[in-house]
């Protein structure tokens, strides 16, 4: 069953398109001017508009992009029923970025068209707060994916990709990173739409219903996951972080996959815990891994294991798109069985005697070459080689703090801004910058002062403002607090709403509240904001508290609350 599932699926690879005009992109902007053909002013909108009006119910038109960054304007890209075989050909989704304009979904594929979208990366798309497909919406149309990232985009439904009524089909390609306020972290599929994912990553995502893939709705026709990895994604409100399938939609196919590592609520105000799937359970086609027991996978050639050898975070090994390795013990290795395919980097399958379960094939290292016999040689100089600067982050005193994701979702509103964005770590955030870590944990690096060394603490369970004076970096509570009740004691004064923030390092770093302000003396403490005042709890090392004009040295086991002056 198994070699007959993977030849079906070997079939669904993409292949070439038919040419029948090829429309060159010669401009990264995205201005009303542009028109195509021409050799400075073709735009993508306006290469997309041309391919319209070729007209034609079959018009197979290439669309070519450059190596760059595409930076839309304003509305989001639109294809119509006329745009049928149209392929959007990039350099490389390592090289090829279409980013979608402020507040605005990147692409819209709709009215019966047809698109492939091959070698680029879709990026940073926002439908709204009350629309779905933050990067795409899929609505009764067909969109194939070869060799495309989807990451940065936020809906209401499907942050990366919304099927409405469509059909996607996605091989090597990377969906991470996208976020919904509802459902579908990666990808919704519902209202009668079919989805297949193949040699494809599905990471980082985050919704309070199936983080990974949301399916949903009785009239959705197929889903179908194979030599896939569904893993790290979140939902925050029910289980099945990975995979989460409701209101009678079918059973998925899961083959030849790794799901693993995700996180959900197995009880809305529980805590977050392991939970790869929820709602109706996939069918187990053979060969997958699983790193719990909540997806079902029990057939004698799958495998439920903890410890899966899965990498808990995106790397880049060689390919156009980072990936999740697995390690030379994984259980993954040769469980998928027989196959004729690659891996999301391109890497030949199999290696060995079968396939790996999962997007990523393990390649050995080669054998240590025999060491011959040395023979006297004149002295060799060897040039010392000059070392590859990779661009990261740097904090600066005064300007700049560095701020990366520890686990769950982190956000942050820039100095300046009116809304907040998922942490990105690729960048530095400046001084004066507000961060939501509240559902998530975020590991700050600093430096005080000029001339000083960088400094690193972990901060978790609250919202918080960075700013920088005299040698300390400070994070003040700045969560919206309930009006404190007066007078006689009521129940809402029993039970007064709180903010909090906990801090795990060691530094010139200080945490304040309302009433009190404490200072790291290299510990793990928490500072929270009632009515009754400002508490200060160690739990590890000790801490200074400044209270007014007093002083106090809270130590591990210990706290202080600073009572408000009646």
């Amino acid at each position: 069953m198994k070699r007959a599932l993977l030849t079906l699926l070997a079939a669904l690879a993409f292949a070439a398109p038919a040419q029948a005009a090829t429309i060159a992109v010669t401009t990264f902007d995205d201005g009303a001017n542009a028109f195509c053909p021409s050799a400075t002013q073709c735009s993508l909108r306006a290469a997309i508009a041309l391919s319209k009006s070729n007209g034609g119910t079959n018009s197979d038109d290439t669309i070519v992009l450059q190596a760059g960054t595409y930076q839309l304007a304003n509305a989001p890209l639109s294809t119509s029923t006329t745009n049928q075989g149209v392929t959007i050909l990039g350099a490389g989704a390592d090289k090829t970025v279409i980013r979608a304009a402020l507040n605005q979904r990147l692409l819209e594929v709709q009215g019966e068209s047809a698109f492939t979208l091959r070698g680029l990366a879709l990026a940073g798309g926002d439908a709204g707060a009350d629309a779905n497909g933050g990067n795409v919406l899929v609505s009764s149309a067909e969109l194939r994916l070869d060799h495309v990232r989807v990451t940065g985009g936020r809906a209401v439904q499907g942050g990366g990709i919304a099927a409405q009524n469509g059909q996607v089909l996605a091989d090597h390609t990377l969906i991470d990173n996208n976020v919904a306020t509802q459902s579908g972290g990666g990808i919704a599929s519902y209202g009668g739409s079919e989805l297949s994912l193949l040699t494809s990553t599905v990471t980082g995502n985050s919704a309070l219903q199936g983080g990974g893939i949301s399916v949903s709705d009785q009239q959705t026709v197929a889903t179908l996951l194979a030599l896939t990895t569904l893993a790290n994604n979140t939902a925050s409100t029910s289980p099945g972080g990975g995979l989460f399938v409701t209101n009678s939609a079918g059973a998925p196919t899961v083959a030849a996959s790794i799901v693993a590592g995700n996180l959900g609520r197995l009880l809305r105000q529980g805590p977050l815990v392991a939970s790869n799937c929820g709602g109706i359970l996939p069918t187990d086609g053979r060969g997958n891994l699983e790193s719990g027991t909540d997806c079902s996978f029990d057939d004698p050639a799958s495998r439920q294991t903890p410890s899966t050898g899965l990498a808990a975070a995106l790397v880049d090994d060689g390919g156009t798109m980072p990936v999740l390795p697995i390690s030379a013990d994984s259980a993954a290795r040769d469980l998928a069985g027989p196959c004729t395919s690659t891996d999301l980097r391109d890497v030949q399958r199999p290696v060995g005697g079968a396939c790996d379960a999962g997007a990523y094939e393990y390649v050995p290292p080669p054998p240590p070459a025999a060491t011959p016999t040395p023979e006297a040689q004149p002295p060799v100089v060897t040039p010392t080689p000059t070392p590859t600067v990779v661009p990261v982050p740097t904090p600066v005193a005064g300007r700049v703090i560095v701020a990366a994701r520890d686990r769950g979702t982190v956000l942050v509103k820039p100095k300046g801004a009116k809304r907040y964005e998922p942490l990105d770590a690729a960048k530095g955030i400046p001084v004066g910058s507000t961060i939501d870590a509240r559902k998530g944990r975020v590991r700050l690096t600093s430096i005080p002062k000029a001339g000083a060394p960088p400094e690193t603490a972990v901060f978790y369970a609250g919202i918080f403002r960075i700013t920088q004076a005299r040698g300390i970096t400070d994070l003040k509570l700045v969560q919206a607090l309930a009006a404190c009740p007066r007078g006689k004691a009521s129940s809402a004064a029993k039970k007064p709403k709180k903010r909090r923030l906990w801090g795990d390092g060691k530094g010139s770093f200080r945490t304040s509240g309302k009433y009190s302000a404490a200072t790291v003396r290299g510990t793990k403490w928490l500072v929270e904001d009632s009515c009754a005042g400002t508490l200060t709890r160690v739990a590890q090392g000790s801490v200074t508290v400044r209270h007014g004009k007093r002083t106090i040295v809270v130590r591990a086991g210990k706290r202080y609350l600073a009572r408000p002056r009646r």
